[in-house]
């Protein structure tokens, strides 16, 4: 039976996904590494009038858990990692599923794995998920972070170029769920950073406003412009999470990218996994 979680399992919930995260072959990504962040994630999930924590049980016992994040306007839904599930992956995966494509039809979902959660990679070809990017999942810990000098030329994007950051962004990402104008609604959730040659931009990094803050986009216009603005709008974007409290910044970089990559690494960012993400229409 699936059902959804209530505020008296919050902990019992955060164990068993804490439990699970801990090993590759069970593992689920863009998701919190720590007991604290991932009981601060389930927390505001709880609270939240849209997203869900989803458990399956069986004779009064959890053996399965999906979190999911919900934009019902959008027909959207982000899990937070994927579907959690220690024994009879398939099945359970298989119910949740079913659930949501019964509660949520034709809505667009993503979830995303590491190369070793074999099951759960198995699963998603076997219902005709689409593999969309699989990258390196890299971290960047507090302690860690080899802080510089930005560019004159990098700053926090301000209203005078919201426009120009809207144009920019759909350009150069144009087949992504958040589009420049929904970043743009959402900057209570997400803080953008901007190159700007000539009053034009021409580079962009935006980062979310989380406990475990991820980076989503580095954008560039030109690939030889990395070299240029890439560090300084990741030093821009480590140092205002930080100064929000956080003490590991997480991202994802596409595996072929060895430019970016670099770049991450000269911040002090770590190759920690691989993540392959999946999108399928419910």
């Amino acid at each position: 039976m699936i059902r959804i979680a209530t505020r008296a399992e919050l902990q019992q919930t955060v164990n068993f996904a804490v439990r699970l995260n801990s090993g590759p072959e069970h593992r689920c990504k863009a998701f919190p590494n720590s007991h604290d962040n991932i009981q601060a994630q389930f927390k505001r999930m709880l609270d939240h009038p849209h997203d869900k924590i989803l458990v399956q049980e069986e004779q009064g016992r959890i053996t399965g858990v999906l979190a999911i994040l919900v934009e019902p306007e959008d027909k959207y839904i982000e899990a937070i990692g994927g579907v959690f599930a220690e024994r009879n992956y398939g099945p359970v995966a298989t119910e949740f599923f079913n659930c949501l494509r019964e509660n949520y039809p034709g809505h667009q979902m993503h979830a995303a794995y590491p190369e070793e959660n074999e099951q759960a990679i198995c699963f998603m070809n076997s219902i005709g998920a689409e593999l969309e990017d699989y990258d390196y999942e890299l971290r960047l810990k507090r302690a860690a972070f080899r802080g510089g000098a930005g560019h004159e030329n990098t700053a926090q994007l301000t209203e005078q170029y919201y426009a120009g950051f809207s144009e920019f962004h759909n350009h150069h990402n144009p087949d992504v769920f958040w589009t420049g104008e929904k970043l743009l609604d959402a900057l209570d959730k997400f803080r953008i950073h901007i190159a700007i040659e000539n009053k034009t931009i021409v580079g962009a990094v935006v980062t979310s406003k989380q406990t475990e803050p991820e980076i989503f986009f580095l954008t560039l216009a030109e690939h030889h412009q990395v070299l240029r603005y890439g560090k300084p709008l990741l030093l821009h974007a480590a140092k205002s999470a930080y100064c929000d409290g956080a003490e590991e910044i997480l991202s994802m970089v596409d595996k072929k990218r060895s430019d970016l990559l670099i770049t991450f690494e000269e911040v002090g960012f770590k190759r920690t996994d691989t993540c392959l993400s999946y999108k399928i229409y419910l």
